[in-house]
């Protein structure tokens, strides 16, 4: 990553939905059997919330904590978890993967587990759907100015401490450690000091501790005012383009 003309094998690690914590740990796995020289994590602004057990509403996953000052991760979910390397669910999940009728059959069968038979949206129901539209807990990917405070404080030395510890740990390696970050499409025109997202806050922190941030903001608006889609949902071809020859030109520097 010198710019030195030399070939570059690029292997990514990571799997869809993984926050910081998860890509930390996927990292960790592989990176001394890969060999690798160098670690990309890339940012997406949905991964803070997802250290929020309250916010994600998954017991499937791991979550980090400050015990004693340190971060230590929470793997507890692996006992509630044990049942899946046995047999029996390993069956079932051939079988919803590859028959309709069984897939359907569990969906049925988790919805009337959760509400029993109902012909109509009673009262209860309307009100729960009032509270979930008005109440505290977002969703990991709102909009920051929609989270309560705490939860912002909390996701924020939660997901600091994590990126701490795995830099720390790659440059103790020998490794180069970079951020590329991916911004939020409904403010990628707002100026950084403006947004609504969590660009002030990563920026600010990777300035603070001397961690490298790859912004492609820049390429990205040059190609939306060309009129090229950039995001559909996620990015689109043009905006991975655009991410793309943001990175290169940093690996060129």
């Amino acid at each position: 990553l010198n710019g030195a003309g030399g070939r570059v094998e690029c292997i990514a690690i990571a799997m869809s939905g993984y926050g910081t914590l998860q890509s930390y740990l996927e990292y960790t796995r592989w990176a001394d059997s890969l060999s690798l020289d160098a670690v990309v994590y890339v940012f997406s602004e949905n991964d803070p919330g997802d250290h929020i057990p309250e916010m994600t509403r998954c017991g499937t996953i791991p979550y980090p904590s400050i015990t004693g000052g340190s971060l230590a991760v929470d793997m507890s979910f692996r006992g509630r978890m044990r049942h899946k390397t046995r047999a029996p669910h390993r069956l079932w999940q051939y079988l919803k993967s590859h028959f309709l009728v069984f897939s359907t059959l569990e969906t049925r069968v988790r919805l009337l587990r959760a509400r029993g038979v109902r012909m109509t949206v009673g009262e209860e129901q309307t009100a729960m759907g009032e509270r979930a539209v008005a109440g505290a807990i977002p969703a990991v990917g709102d909009l920051p100015s929609t989270w309560p405070d705490s939860l912002l404080v909390r996701a924020e030395v939660l997901t600091g401490a994590v990126i701490e510890k795995w830099r720390d740990e790659a440059v103790a390696a020998g490794r180069r450690f970079t951020i590329l970050y991916i911004p939020r499409s409904a403010v990628i025109e707002v100026p950084l000091a403006g947004q609504d997202s969590w660009a002030p806050w990563l920026f600010g922190f990777c300035r603070e501790r001397g961690i490298d941030v790859v912004d492609p903001t820049e390429e990205l608006l040059v190609r939306k005012r060309r009129g090229e889609e950039i995001f559909y949902d996620h990015l689109a071809p043009a905006g991975h383009r655009a991410v793309a020859e943001s990175f290169l030109e940093y690996c060129g520097r």
